[in-house]
């Protein structure tokens, strides 16, 4: 893609010289489009890598989480019910408007 866009800016060059002002200036606009669009592209590159490094270091800590609780042997159930207990010790212990 950074190819095709480096190859638009030196035909540009060349048409430059031989087209009249309007389309000149035509020219120039769908350059610096180019130019935009390549930045955007580079951008979302480095969005992207960074996202999916962060994805894998997020399921790697699972995994070994997932392991840990397989050693201390609480199954998932377990792990899911002590969670409910916990939210339902949270709702009652939350104080209300007329407190």
């Amino acid at each position: 893609m950074l190819s095709l866009v480096s190859a638009n800016k030196l035909d540009a060059e060349v048409v430059k010289k031989k087209f009249s002002d309007k389309e000149q200036s035509k020219t120039e606009q769908i350059c610096e489009m180019a130019g935009v669009m390549s930045k955007a592209i580079q951008i979302d590159d480095v969005i992207i890598q960074e996202e999916e490094e962060r994805l894998a270091a997020l399921e790697f800590e699972n995994q070994g989480l997932r392991e840990l609780l397989q050693i201390s042997g609480v199954s998932r159930s377990d792990f899911e019910e002590y969670q409910k207990e916990r939210e339902r010790q949270r709702g009652s212990t939350t104080p209300t408007m007329s407190d």
